[in-house]
């Protein structure tokens, strides 16, 4: 029974940032044809900010899994070593979501007359 739900959390864990993301408004957001290089731009744009949102979902879900299996590995130094190389990982994997957030200051630093186009 305990693994039936712990399936379930698991699932809804995994499904809400997925959701949240797929909410759509048509009245906010803007037409996504594309027809010139700034189209291109907001594309790209809206698929880094799906995939940073993504990225630190996927690294707190396995947060949570690690934490889990380190609780519950009751000893065991190769579960406790995967748990912690797990959250190694995941903080990784946060480090490098941020770095990316940083990388358009650093480009409009270095080119200070590019500017990127809105994000959405």
């Amino acid at each position: 029974m305990t693994k039936i739900l712990l399936s379930f959390l698991l699932i809804g864990i995994v499904i809400v940032p997925f959701i949240a993301s797929a909410q759509f408004n048509p009245g906010t957001v803007p037409d996504t044809v594309v027809s010139d290089v700034a189209g291109i731009g907001v594309v790209i744009n809206r698929i880094g900010a799906f995939l940073q949102t993504l990225l630190f979902a996927l690294a707190g879900i396995f947060i949570i899994i690690a934490g889990f299996q380190y609780l519950t590995a009751q000893g065991d130094p190769e579960k406790t070593k995967s748990a912690k190389n797990m959250i190694m990982y995941a903080i990784i994997a946060i480090v490098i979501g941020l770095v990316a957030f940083g990388i358009e200051a650093i480009v409009k630093a270095i080119l200070p007359g590019v500017t990127a186009p809105p994000a959405p």
